[in-house]
Order: structure tokens, then sequence, then C-alpha cells
């Protein structure tokens, strides 16, 4: 009787053990967005946040191209008991209330609490400024210690152990890079190894962008590297969602100067993108304008 007491005891304690090690050594499975305009992303984070928690914000891009502070508290006071409202989102959306340069506002300070935010080195210095007056201007919201200009080589694993991670990164912090796929490698290689990374951003930034060609050159290697990743299952990609009533300081530049703002066009995209995408069509998932997307796919897939 005893002996097959602790058999039976043996045997649970080593199945136990079994499911826990499957628990703890499956790998981790991390959520991809990939849109034009970083204001899509605001609109993406508010619905797939859980807003009991905090996450720290890793986030390479350029400083904004217009006043950081602009429509913060508007922003914040309509968003305050409302965030988790899909018709409040959506009517944001079509009044193209958030910007590019604005978009962080409405998910701080929670459930984003602190960001790193990684500028090319021609931006540092401009950005340290910027960010100081922000929190100067919004101390209620963050407090310094949370909230860094870090260059790149100066990242370090450690000191986001302890934190939930989201990274966005805008392909705008490509234009001055010299080996801008090297750089996209170097950056996947540290932001793939945080143990605590849950949601990846991608902003293709169109009108910041050199041409078409380099758009989808850097667009391209960004979606091979998510792609080639087994900790991502699926890529939400939302190639015909265009900013709404853009107010940034490039849109309105380019039209003071008579200039058409370019915007992402998949239907301009070389072979080897198309290629890309057919391949993977099990893996993207688009939500809006989906018959857009099931034509294109079809045009291309002939």
């Amino acid at each position: 009787m005893f002996r097959k007491i602790l058999f039976k005891a043996i045997l649970t304690f080593c199945v136990l053990l079994f499911i826990t090690q499957i628990i703890y050594c499956a790998p981790k499975k991390i959520k991809v967005y990939v849109e034009d305009s970083h204001s899509g992303h605001f609109y993406y984070l508010a619905e797939e946040l859980d807003f009991s928690s905090f996450y720290h914000l890793i986030n390479f891009d350029t400083p904004p191209d217009d006043n950081f502070l602009k429509y913060f508290s508007d922003i914040r006071l309509l968003l305050k008991d409302t965030i988790d409202n899909r018709n409040v989102l959506e009517h944001l959306r079509s009044d193209g209330a958030i910007q590019c340069y604005n978009w962080i506002h409405g998910l701080t300070p929670s459930p984003i609490n602190g960001i790193t935010w990684v500028p090319r080195m021609t931006f540092f210095n401009e950005l340290q400024y910027d960010i100081s007056h922000f929190l100067e201007a919004t101390g209620e919201w963050f407090s310094n210690g949370r909230t860094y200009v870090v260059n790149f080589d100066y990242l370090d694993n450690e000191r986001y152990a302890d934190k939930k991670i989201i990274v966005s990164i805008d392909l705008d912090f490509f234009c001055q890079s010299i080996e801008p796929i090297q750089d996209i490698k170097s950056i996947f290689s540290f932001i793939m190894n945080l143990d605590n990374l849950e949601i990846i951003t991608i902003a293709i930034s169109r009108p910041y962008l050199l041409n078409d060609s380099f758009t989808f050159k850097v667009l391209y290697e960004v979606l091979r590297e998510l792609l080639d990743s087994s900790a991502i299952e699926q890529i939400r990609f939302e190639p015909f969602l265009k900013q709404v009533n853009d107010t940034s300081w490039k849109a309105s530049s380019l039209k003071t100067s008579g200039i058409e703002v370019p915007y992402f066009d998949i239907t301009k995209a070389p072979r080897n993108f198309k290629l890309l995408l057919i391949e993977n069509k099990h893996r993207i998932i688009v939500r809006q304008s989906t018959q857009e997307w099931e034509e294109f796919i079809e045009v291309i897939n002939e």
C-alpha cells in the first residue's frame, strides 16, 4: 500500500513538473501592429493594453515635428473616463484628433508610466530639451527617473527586467542612417531579447521618408525580421488607413508649397515586397478595408 501511495505521489509530482516546464518554457508571443501614421498606434494600444497594469515604452523615433504639448490637456480630459469606449476611439480617429506628434498623450500616465526615447544622435540634444519641457509642464503625469532620452549604444536590457515593455519603431529613425539594414538588425537583436516584451508597433511615416523606394526597402527588412521570429505568430497590418486632418508641421509645409502629402501607398510595392506578403499572407491580418486587401492580394497573386 505504501509503495502504491509513494508511486502515485512521485507520478503526480512528475506530471506537475512537466506541465510547469511547458508553461515556463513556452515561447513568448508578441503582438505586432503596423500602420502608416504613428497616431494609429494610439488606437491600437488603447484597445490592446490592460489599463490596470503599467508599461514602459521604448520609442525609436525622431523628435515630434510639432509642439510636444499640443492638445495635451484636452486629450487627457477627453480620454480620462472613456479610454475603453470603442465608439469614442472611432470618433477620435474620424476627426483626426490624435496626430503623429501627440499619440503618446492619451496613454500617459497610465497605462504607460515611463518612456525611453531613442533618437538618432543628430536629434539627441533637441529631444532632451523637448522632454525636459514636457516633464516640467506635465509633472503630475511623469517624474524624472521614468522618462529617458538614450542613445541606442547605451540601452541596457537589465534596466527593463521588471517592466512590461512596448516597443515602437518609426521608420523615419532610419532616414539618416548610413547602413539602415544593419541598424534594423541591431535594433531587433536588442528588442527580441527583452524578457517582458509584449507589443511591437511600427510606424511607416511615409511623409517623412525619402521616397517610395526607401520606404519599401526599410519596411521589407522590418517585416522580414518580424516574420523570422518564432515569438510572433501574426502581424496586424493596416496598409489602407490614412491620417485624417493631418496637422503636422511636415504636412502643413508640403501643402503650403503646393505639394501633395505622400502617404503610404501599397500599390506601389516592388516585386520582392509583394512576394513577402504572398508568402506570409496567413500570418498578416488586415481588419480595415479588407475587401481592398483581398483584391490587392488576388491581383499580385496572379
